[in-house]
């Protein structure tokens, strides 16, 4: 597994995949007569593995989808939004310290203030040029750094709320399929029950998670990952200073 996927993937893809196939997984380790060995090779072995990886890049093409659309909602990715001298979410002081990191250490353009309010459009796209550089750097020089860790936070909300629908979609599925059999076994199964208790509570949770819990997780994680990027940037920056 280790060869196959890094922390990223294992947090903001496969994470996200197991989460939405799980109904279907319950429903068939509840509902169908598997033959030990059988049931264990495909458990133990490659298979999900591989589902869980393609369904995780279907998810992930939804959490790219609505990321734009969201960002807009806040007014702006929020990698530009913490930089901009009108914003208030870092202290102005600290952003002086990220601007001068960038002019210094990067040698790219950055507004001032007073340049910023005539011509806010270009501050952003100076701001977003900037970012795309210093998320190269902090690969290349700090790749495990806390930003890392907020970077697959992000994208496990991101991803997970592209596909919110198909996680309630898929829930329903696997409460019907349950459903289907509590109502056709005689004597009732026991453990066909206690699936489809499963799958509802799975569903109820879906709902819940996806459209009240999410879109705020989303927004904070957001915002935490860029603080932290920039933060790692600017000790990058300090650290290179004294060689």
């Amino acid at each position: 597994m280790k060869l196959i996927f890094d922390s990223y993937d294992l947090k903001a893809r496969i994470a996200p995949a197991f989460l939405i196939s799980l109904p279907l997984l319950t429903s068939m380790t509840t509902c169908f007569d598997w033959p030990g060995p059988i049931l264990e090779k495909i458990l133990g072995g490659s298979f999900w593995l591989f589902i869980f990886y393609a369904l995780s890049i279907f998810i992930r093409n939804n959490g790219n989808s609505i990321e734009h659309k969201i960002w807009e909602s806040w007014g702006g990715p929020p990698s530009t939004i913490i930089m901009r001298w009108r914003d208030h979410k870092v202290s102005q002081e600290l952003k002086q310290q990220y601007y001068n990191a960038v002019k210094g250490y990067l040698n790219l353009p950055l507004l001032t203030a007073e340049e910023e309010n005539n011509d806010p459009e270009k501050a952003d796209e100076l701001i977003t040029q900037a970012f795309k550089r210093v998320r190269t750097e902090l690969g290349a020089k700090d790749p495990k750094g806390l930003w890392s860790i907020e970077n697959a936070n992000y994208g496990f909300c991101r991803n997970l709320l592209g596909s919110r629908k198909l996680w309630v979609v898929i829930s329903i599925g696997g409460t019907l399929i349950n459903g289907y059999f509590v109502y056709t076994s005689k004597p009732e199964n026991l453990i066909i029950i206690g699936g489809l208790v499963a799958n509802v509570g799975i569903f109820l949770f879906s709902i819940y998670i996806g459209w009240f819990m999410l879109p705020k997780i989303m927004k904070h994680t957001a915002f935490r990952y860029v603080e932290n990027s920039w933060e790692s940037f600017l000790n990058i920056t300090k650290v290179m200073e004294k060689f």
